[in-house]
């Protein structure tokens, strides 16, 4: 079960995803770019602090989406939406989130 506190920040992490995944090309600056991953930042500690087994498939799948790699990896536009449905499906799956819209799989 995940504390109130934990919970309404990764509910507070989903309400903040498209804000920061769904600008434009000329939005995207330096100051857009620090605070996505600033955000995939905390998105990650709180999978971290919300599941505790290194071994759990969220916690597993939170380690192939967050990292930097400019090269190779995937673009900030696309793994924000991606880690905050992950967010949505571990929260929910621990203890259903007040406020937040629940997708269908």
């Amino acid at each position: 079960m995940i504390e109130k506190k934990l919970r309404d920040k990764i509910e507070e992490l989903i309400a903040r995803a498209p804000g920061i995944a769904n600008v434009t090309v000329m939005e995207r600056t330096i100051d857009w770019e620090a605070d996505g991953e600033a955000w995939v930042t905390e998105a990650v500690n709180a999978v971290e602090l919300a599941v505790p087994d290194a071994f759990n498939a969220y916690r597993k799948r939170m380690v192939e989406l967050a990292p930097i790699v400019k090269a190779f990896g995937t673009p900030l536009p696309e793994r924000i939406p991606r880690i905050a449905s992950l967010l949505r499906s571990q929260a929910s799956d621990q203890c259903p989130l007040s406020g937040v819209k629940q997708t269908s799989k």
